[in-house]
This record gives structure tokens, sequence and C-alpha cells, in this order.
């Protein structure tokens, strides 16, 4: 699929991967996209032709439903919709706070599939792509990212059902990122180690738009982690040295946390 003159809404566009996906794709010839973001000064200042800022918060349907009314209003249809609107948790998971939960639950996982599901009823016999940011995390849990893994396994397991039920005028294709690096991870915690490997959020975009061209169901950003979550199923001790590694990053996060809290007392 090429995106010469199409229609396109990408959600989480003032900052990160949604950002770079707006740029890349404000260049290509007959675009109009909607950049949808709670803060929209990063788009509205880039000044790009064909491109407008909505504001809105990705956390309920109410928001959800507004946004694709205007959305639609302005564009008309919606040939290809990115659902990267998302947000990092990173720190320990032992104390019950059900606000937390489902706080990041309401973005991470109930939004990306409501929109779909909304965006299908309001788009009933047209054909669209959706395009979901999932995350690497939804293949291999790493201590420290409890919250944010819970949200990306249950993300990824709805959509592999949904492959089965899917109307055969949607092209659904699900982005498994490893950890990029951009304010998305720093804002998740005080100096939170970021996981290996990373990569920026210009490769992540340009690999997720060859895999929509391609229209690949699932798009690996970082191409060696397709074949590592593979061998990790034969050589399982290759997972446990990795998951030894990142929660040493973790505990050495936790002690400064809680000398952190000391020095406060």
């Amino acid at each position: 699929m090429e995106f010469n003159d199409k229609k396109i809404v990408i959600t989480g566009a003032s900052s990160g991967i949604g950002l770079e996906l707006l740029k890349e794709l404000a260049a290509v010839p007959g675009t109009q996209i909607a950049g949808v973001a709670r803060h929209t000064d990063a788009i509205a200042e880039l000044g790009l032709p064909g491109v407008t800022a909505l504001s809105y918060d990705m956390s309920g349907p109410g928001h959800i439903d507004a946004m694709l009314g205007e959305a639609l209003r302005l564009l008309g249809r919606i040939d290809v919709f990115f659902a990267n609107a998302g947000f990092a948790y990173y720190g320990e998971a032992n104390t019950a706070d059900w606000t937390r939960t489902q706080d990041i639950f309401a973005v991470n996982t109930y939004a990306p599939i409501y929109t779909l599901q909304k965006l299908a009823a309001l788009q009933k016999g047209m054909s669209f792509s959706y395009v979901v940011t999932d995350s690497a995390l939804a293949k291999a849990a790493i201590p420290g990212f409890a919250y944010y893994s819970a949200t990306k396994y249950a993300l990824d397991g709805f959509f592999e059902a949904y492959r089965y039920e899917q109307p055969h005028d949607i092209t659904l294709s699900v982005v498994y990122p490893v950890a990029t690096k951009t304010n998305f991870f720093k804002r998740a915690a005080d100096a939170a180690p970021l996981p290996f490997p990373t990569q920026t959020p210009v490769e992540v975009a340009r690999a997720v738009i060859r895999g929509v061209r391609r229209k690949r169901k699932k798009i690996y950003p970082f191409a060696s982690f397709g074949f590592f979550n593979w061998l990790w199923n034969f050589l399982p001790f290759l997972k446990s040295g990795y998951l030894a590694l990142e929660n040493n990053k973790f505990q050495k996060w936790r002690k400064r946390q809680q000398n952190k809290r000391r020095d406060r007392e």
C-alpha cells in the first residue's frame, strides 16, 4: 500500500514515534493528516502542510468518539489509522493502586481496542488500515515494567484472536518496537533505565512505514528481535540470562529510590 493521497490519523503524535511518523508521512505527496495528542504545540509548531493538530485525551470512550467525529469531518474518511498513543510506567508493582492500574490500561489497552471497533462501525464497508503500536515487552516482560508489560500482553492477545474475526476490509498491522530513545521512558520514572536494545524514533517510524507499505501483519522495527523471540522458545537459558541483567538494573534503580526517600525523611 502506498501513502500518496491517503487520509491519515496518528495518535500520540506530539512526540517520539508518533511525531516522526507525522513528519515522514507529511512529506508524501497528497497526504492529509490529523495529528492527535493531549498537548499539540509540538505539532502546530512544525507548520507542516496537510497536517492538522487535534487535541484529545485517549483515556475514555467519550474523548475517542469526539476525536473520531472531528477527524472524519476534517478528512472525509480515514484510510490509515495509527493507534500510537500510550504511556510507560517503570517501578515496583507491590502497592495496591486501582487508579494507577486503571489509568495505564485505559490508554495502552482499552483505547486502541475501542478505537478500532468504533472506527469499523463508522466506516462500515470501507477499507482502511489500522496500525497498532504494541511493544517488544508484549513478548518478554521484564522487571520494573510489570504494569506496562501487562497492558501490552493484553493488547497482543486481543489482536492475535481478533485477526480471525476481523472484516476483510480492515488491514491490521501490530508493531513491536524495542525501547525507544525518547522522553516516553524518561517520563516513566526518575532515571528509569532503558531496556536493551534501543532504537531511535526515526528508525522505528521508518520501519513502521515500510511494514505498512508491505501490508505486514506484524512489524518488528528491530529486525533481530523477532528472531531472538523465536530462539528463546528453544533456548530458554538465553531469556533467563537477559532477564537477570534487566533485573540487576531494576534492583539498582529500586535502591536509588529507597535512598532518595530516606534522604527526604
